[in-house]
Parts: structure tokens; C-alpha cells; sequence
């Protein structure tokens, strides 16, 4: 493992997520789809574009708009 504390913790959570899922492929893809359409809302779109599931973008104020 690296040196750098984020990484190591960001690695052991992408495991520990794989494991809970028998590390099969696609109940990963799975699992990161389900955690996606969950929180869509979230999502910040810094592209000035709406997205599909969205009526509004939402803008950084401290974020170019590219």
C-alpha cells in the first residue's frame, strides 16, 4: 500500500465493497449503479449542461463553467 492515508482508506472501503458483493464483477457495477441513481440529486454538474434526470444545474460559485 501507498503512504498516503486517503488513498489506503479509499482502497480499503473499495474492498470492503467488493467483498460484500462476493467481488463479482457485476454486482459491483451493480452496486455503483444502485449508489448512483441514489444519489442523483447530489451530483454537482459543472458543465452548464442539465442532465436528463435533472430540471436545474447546479454551479459551484468558486468553478469555472467549462
Amino acid at each position: 500500500m501507498s503512504s498516503e492515508p486517503i488513498l489506503d482508506e479509499i482502497r480499503r472501503v473499495r474492498h470492503e465493497i467488493s467483498s460484500e458483493v462476493d467481488h463479482d464483477p457485476r454486482k459491483i457495477v451493480a452496486y455503483y449503479a444502485n449508489l448512483q441513481h441514489s444519489v442523483i440529486g447530489r451530483i454537482v454538474n459543472l458543465s452548464g449542461e442539465v442532465a436528463a434526470e435533472q430540471n436545474e444545474t447546479v454551479r459551484v460559485a468558486d468553478q469555472p463553467a467549462h
